[in-house]
Formats: C-alpha cells, structure tokens, sequence
C-alpha cells in the first residue's frame, strides 16, 4: 500500500487535500508578497521582522489560549471559519 492509495480512494480527503493545498499555497505567496512590499517601501529589516513577528505571535498566542477549546468544535466549521478570517486579514492589508 502506497502513501497515496486514500488520495486515490477517498474522494473527500482527496478534496481536502487539494484545498488545504491550494489554501496553504496561497497564504505561503501572500506572505511573501507582504514580506516583499515591506522591504521595499521602508528599506529595513527590522520592519521586516516586526511584520514576520505580527504574522506569528498570534497565532502562537491564540493557539495557547483557544487549543483546548478546539477540540469540542466542529472541524469542518473550524477550517471554513478560519480559511475566511485569514482572507479578511489579507484583504484588509
């Protein structure tokens, strides 16, 4: 059994699969484009790095504080809810 015999099989997780893909490719080319505006219009790094800081250190904090509470909710409501709090994020910068 291959490692992508239940890609091929499950229809569902096959799908899951792609958007979680598609969802974490873009974010991975959003930040890099915020990370790339940054450094253009202030010249800095230490701009660059308050920027990487401000991307990160939510979700670790938000992570702590709300991981215990995830795990009562709906998956399927987690990652939609989620997928468009992050779009609204990048929409608003």
């Amino acid at each position: 059994m291959s490692r992508f015999d239940l890609l091929r099989r499950a229809p569902d997780y096959r799908r899951l699969f792609l958007v979680t893909l598609a969802s974490g490719a873009g974010t991975f080319l959003a930040a890099i484009a915020l990370t790339v505006d940054v450094f253009d219009r202030t010249g800095s790094g230490t701009w660059v790095s308050a920027l990487l800081i401000a991307e990160f250190l939510p979700a670790i904090v938000i992570g702590f504080a709300l991981g215990p509470l995830v795990d009562r909710w709906s998956r399927r409501r987690l990652l939609i809810g989620s997928d468009l709090a992050r779009l609204a994020v990048f929409c608003v910068l």
